[in-house]
């Protein structure tokens, strides 16, 4: 990789004007400037990406629009952006989610050098903030599920040499565990994984899904579900039914926020559809 490579950042977009304007903004505000922006408009209805174009002229930025025919969600927005980027011979692809801000100035830099100086890493995550200037990625590696997970699922960086010998996002999956599937995929590989806390990004969380009651809730359980039967099939019965029941109580958490804001109609959904994921994860095969 050269000093100074194209990196493409992908953003999926579905109507989150503010949100995505302001994550270009401060990225373009860091230092480095060979980045090529795409922008995957997911069938937004109400303020189509295509909005956004003045803006990105105004800041003189390299961009691509892409409008999907239909609403598909993340693992297929994301891939057709990744896909542009590989075709642009892009030497990294940014994969992060549109409610992020505030990134170090010296970001792109960093990243470059460390692979840079290391050409088996595949998949690179950074420190992150919530808004409110609290930690919620500190760099340091995880378990989740049995899997050491030592990247952000706000966003990362793919080397053109993984995506090319590993492949894409599994679009079967939707949402949910696509990265956790990358990682187990890396690991398996020549390449590695890892996080370095130099640097970071704010990122809101549920900034563009939190009004959705059906899909977030629906694929995060049964793709749970789907992952423990592909990667965890060894496990007793009883370790299993604790990882799907740690997940799910993140859904119950959900539904008592909602529950004490007033909106009944909004829990009982959010607790139906995972309940429904974990039963069609159960039924159906990866």
């Amino acid at each position: 990789m050269d000093s100074s490579p194209l990196i493409c950042v992908v953003l999926r977009y579905h109507d989150a004007f503010d949100l995505t304007m302001d994550c270009i903004d401060s990225i373009s505000n860091c230092r480095y400037k060979n980045i090529h922006y795409v922008i995957v408009d997911d069938d937004s209805r109400l303020y189509p990406a295509k909005n956004l174009e003045p803006f990105l002229k105004f800041k003189m930025l390299e961009y691509s629009i892409l409008q999907l025919g239909k609403y598909s969600d993340y693992c297929i927005s994301l891939n057709h952006g990744i896909k542009v980027g590989l075709n642009l011979d892009a030497g990294l692809i940014f994969v992060i989610n549109n409610d992020t801000k505030n990134f170090s100035y010296d970001f792109f830099e960093v990243v470059i050098e460390k692979f840079r100086s290391d050409e088996s890493i595949g998949i690179l995550g950074t420190k992150v903030f919530d808004f409110d200037g609290n930690v919620r990625s500190d760099a340091i590696s995880v378990e989740r599920l049995g899997t050491i997970i030592p990247i952000p699922t706000e966003g990362y960086f793919f080397s053109r040499n993984f995506l090319n010998d590993v492949g894409l996002f599994d679009e079967k999956l939707v949402r949910h565990m696509e990265d956790f599937d990358l990682v187990i995929r890396c690991n398996n590989s020549k390449y590695r994984c890892l996080s370095i806390p130099e640097i970071s990004f704010d990122h809101l969380g549920g900034g563009t899904s939190k009004y959705q009651m059906f899909y977030p809730h629906f694929y995060r359980m049964r793709n749970v579900v789907w992952f423990i039967k592909r990667y965890r099939s060894n496990l007793s019965l009883y370790v299993k039914f604790r990882y799907v029941l740690g997940y799910y109580k993140h859904h119950i958490l959900k539904a008592k926020t909602s529950l004490n804001n007033g909106h009944i109609i909004i829990a009982c959904m959010q607790l139906l559809s995972s309940m429904f994921g974990v039963f069609i994860g159960i039924l159906s095969r990866w």
